[in-house]
């Protein structure tokens, strides 16, 4: 790939990578956004995907590694009942309570699914850390929750890549569908959600090359993101397994095409 990539002459952003440059972007991107996220390693946002990270500082091991050692971020090792009350404390010296919109790593605070699972409740840390309970009589209601799921969707296809992928956008959280519904399968077949995908990876990268070099030979365009699942095609976190920007495969072989067009003729 990187070969067929000097020939036809595609700009390959993954050249200039190395120890420097990538703690330099990252510092930058910091800079610019105040956080860092794991779906934000993408080259639209210049920035290198993780396994290029991760080849270029192997004492890192995953994302939660590099924020901590290379991007000097405070992040817990591990959310006990003890450092999530130390950290509600101090996100209450700043502000005047905790809600379940605050539970997130952008405030040093656990997840939603993690309160739950170390205090029953967000009602019971919000007593243990000080705070005015909310939720304890808070109801959401059905039609609450399908404007919510009309928000993620905006009338397309109810298809998504993964139950993670979904809470990033919806409303609610994973605790309040859980007490609804019971599970998030339950959830996904009363609304008849579609889960793309699975624990075991859907593509290999030659089938990733495969199914995209198949769809630019027939003469297709580059499809809309949100197309990709329903056109058969590999989804866009399945495809930023393997190329730093979803789109990359695609123009790397109509380049090739081309050339190889150019050339019988």
């Amino acid at each position: 790939m990187n070969n067929l990539k000097k020939a036809f002459g595609i700009v390959d952003m993954s050249y200039n990578w190395n120890r420097e440059t990538i703690k330099t972007a990252l510092y930058e991107y910091l800079e610019r956004n105040g956080e860092i996220f794991q779906k934000d390693l993408i080259k639209s946002n210049g920035l290198p995907s993780l396994p290029c990270i991760l080849s270029y500082y192997p004492e890192y091991k995953n994302f939660t590694d590099i924020k901590r050692g290379l991007c000097e971020i405070d992040v817990p090792e591990n959310w006990t009942v003890d450092n999530a009350i130390t950290a509600g404390k101090a996100f209450l010296e700043h502000n005047n309570k905790i809600t379940q919109k605050d539970l997130n790593s952008r405030n040093n605070l656990p997840s939603a699914n993690v309160i739950n699972k170390l205090f029953g409740s967000l009602a019971n840390y919000q007593e243990l850390v000080g705070c005015e309970v909310t939720q304890r009589n808070e109801y959401i209601t059905d039609k609450q929750i399908e404007n919510a799921i009309n928000l993620v969707f905006n009338n397309g296809d109810y298809i998504i890549e993964s139950q993670q992928v979904f809470f990033e956008k919806f409303k609610y959280s994973q605790s309040v569908i859980q007490k609804r519904y019971g599970s998030f399968l339950n959830f996904c077949n009363k609304y008849n959600i579609k889960v793309e995908k699975s624990k075991k990876p859907k593509y290999t990268k030659r089938e990733v090359d495969d199914a995209i070099s198949n769809w630019v030979m027939k003469g297709n365009s580059i499809p809309p993101m949100k197309e990709l699942a329903r056109l058969g095609l590999p989804s866009q976190s399945v495809i930023l397994k393997y190329y730093e920007d979803w789109k990359e495969p695609f123009y790397l072989y109509e380049k090739m095409f081309e050339e190889v067009n150019r050339n019988k003729s």
